[in-house]
């Protein structure tokens, strides 16, 4: 698996046109045993921009078994809000670009999200609710007892 991710290279453009470069971690984040349903082995890495360790694109690895015969797949996934490309052996195989009508704020398709509900504590209790506002299309946190 390790070999097969090394061959992938990505790189992003942010909001105001700069490149920036990314580099394969090399181990991968979770790496997952044989399962029932075909596949053999399969790996979660991750492309990070060479300035930093932030996660932007995420890369799944897996070797399948069909027919008896072993072939692996890929699938890239956004972690980011630049415009994203990758390539594998210099051809690129996967990008998500941003444009006029894709941007981060209302696009859930191309940008990971966290849209938490509530808040629990340990017991389960719901403390408190999150929704969008005027002000915060994120959301803001409200007392559970707030409608």
């Amino acid at each position: 698996m390790k070999k097969l991710a090394a061959e992938f290279s990505g790189h992003g453009v942010d909001q105001n046109k700069k490149r920036v470069d990314m580099r394969l971690l090399p181990t991968p984040l979770y790496r997952y045993p044989t399962a029932k349903t075909g596949v053999i082995d399969g790996a979660l890495f991750t492309l990070i921009a060479t300035s930093g360790t932030d996660p932007e694109i995420l890369l799944l690895i897996e070797a399948k078994e069909e027919a008896g015969k072993l072939r692996w797949e890929f699938a890239c996934g956004r972690f980011s809000d630049k415009s994203l490309y990758v390539q594998r052996k210099e051809k690129e195989v996967w990008s998500l670009v941003r444009g006029d009508t894709n941007t981060w704020i209302r696009d859930p398709q191309h940008l990971f999200r966290v849209y938490p509900d509530k808040v629990v504590n340990l017991d389960g209790k719901v403390l408190a609710r999150c929704r969008a506002t005027e002000t915060k299309w994120w959301g803001d946190y409200f007392p559970a007892e707030d409608k």
